[in-house]
């Protein structure tokens, strides 16, 4: 769909790539440290009611911009919700399970965002097919939208009245410490200057998990690249990559989901919470081969296959390594520690489109821009899961080194 928006709209590769990750990615970063403080202060619940309107209504923006300015902004005004979804999220999540049953819930949690992916592959690739052929063409008002504006509106229509659903979750006791008696009172919050104190205390235990979430979003911002890679090089028909990514998606990632957060519960009630991160590392590695294998091999149907994998890896990396986040920051700090993920991950993630397709200028301009584009996601892709597996190695060692103190 990336395409159609960059025809319809006379955007360049670099004004396509702003789209996919600065617009959101840049407030989401702005957004994620005060919304880690609300989240550690405030109810949870009314945070995720709100911003799950907000999150609905800039969706269905988007959907009615008829240029580049209108789509920046709205994309940019879902990312004030989506900063504060997910450190909300997490924080619920760990506080309602104890470490031994947290593998599930979390990887259901992350696990729903590859099978919504897979889902809006899937609805984009069908409703661009029925675009084509003149399905909406005599509908009132829709029929005189574009394809992209239908499928960018439709997930706000949907999600607006859902949202109303949240108000139906009870608000959870804040976790307390294991050295706490039963009963033990909600701690206060934790005060800004307690948060400083806390993380300068244990820098050397975060600081590759930050760098590791930093180092991430090249190679994810080479999967956004592959549609497009896949359309101009391979010319597969754009509706076809649509279902078939789409899905994957739906399949894979509940695979990924269900099977990985059931490995985690069950290697971490015999070993120990601190296995979460042995499977994420494992993961990882298997993640990195398929995203560095994946532009080159020589068929359709090995392309999908990897594809079906990396949804199916996800599911597992996503579950184990926020778990193993959990089992080492107190309850007190979660809000801001899983904020400071968030903002690691974000912030990378705003320029790495970017990154790949200024790269794509450069590399071999002789070639043209699908070779070139090809080339740069491969080079990033490439050098980002190497750093990626050595951060993450280190930070296995210091985790392992903060239980031996």
């Amino acid at each position: 769909m990336v395409d159609r928006i960059r025809r319809d709209l006379a955007l360049s590769h670099v004004e396509a790539s702003f789209l996919l990750g600065f617009a959101s990615m840049a407030v989401s970063t702005l957004v994620l440290v005060p919304a880690g403080i609300l989240v550690d202060m405030f109810s949870r619940r009314r945070l995720l009611f709100g911003t799950g309107c907000i999150w609905a209504a800039m969706s269905l923006t988007s959907g009615l911009a008829r240029s580049f300015w209108p789509l920046f902004a709205a994309r940019a005004g879902g990312a004030v919700a989506d900063g504060v979804l997910k450190p909300a999220s997490q924080s619920i999540l760990r506080d309602v399970f104890p470490p031994e049953r947290r593998g599930i819930p979390f990887s259901l949690y992350w696990g729903f965002f590859s099978l919504g992916s897979g889902i809006s592959f899937y609805l984009s690739g069908s409703l661009i097919h029925a675009a084509d052929h003149g399905f909406f063409a005599g509908w009132p008002i829709i029929g005189h939208f574009r394809p992209w504006q239908i499928v960018l509106a439709l997930p706000g229509l949907c999600t607006l009245p859902l949202t109303a659903l949240i108000l139906l979750i009870d608000e959870p006791p804040r976790a307390q410490p294991p050295e706490n008696p039963p009963g033990t009172p909600d701690a206060a919050p934790a005060s800004i200057g307690e948060t400083f104190t806390f993380l300068r205390q244990y820098w050397w235990l975060y600081w590759p998990s930050l760098a590791y979430s930093v180092v991430w979003s090249v190679p994810n911002a080479g999967f956004l690249w592959t549609p497009s890679v896949l359309t101009e090089s391979w010319t597969i028909p754009e509706a076809e990559i649509g279902h078939m990514i789409g899905t994957l998606g739906i399949a894979m990632s509940l695979v990924g989901t269900l099977g990985g957060g059931a490995l985690v519960d069950m290697i971490t009630r015999r070993a120990g919470p601190d296995a979460a991160i042995r499977i994420t590392l494992v993961a990882s590695a298997w993640m990195a081969f398929v995203q560095t294998l994946i532009l080159h091999v020589s068929t359709h149907a090995a392309v999908f296959t990897l594809i079906g994998m990396m949804f199916t890896l996800q599911g597992t990396i996503n579950a184990s390594y926020y778990v193993a986040i959990a089992a080492i920051t107190p309850g007190r700090f979660m809000g801001r520690m899983f904020a400071l993920q968030f903002l690691c991950l974000s912030l990378p993630g705003a320029l790495a489109p970017t990154l790949i397709a200024e790269t794509a200028r450069l590399i071999r301009p002789g070639d043209g821009v699908r070779d070139a584009m090809a080339h740069a996601v491969n080079l990033n892709v490439g050098i980002g899961s190497a750093l990626y597996l050595s951060l993450l190695v280190l930070f296995s060692f210091r985790i392992y080194r903060f239980r031996q103190q």
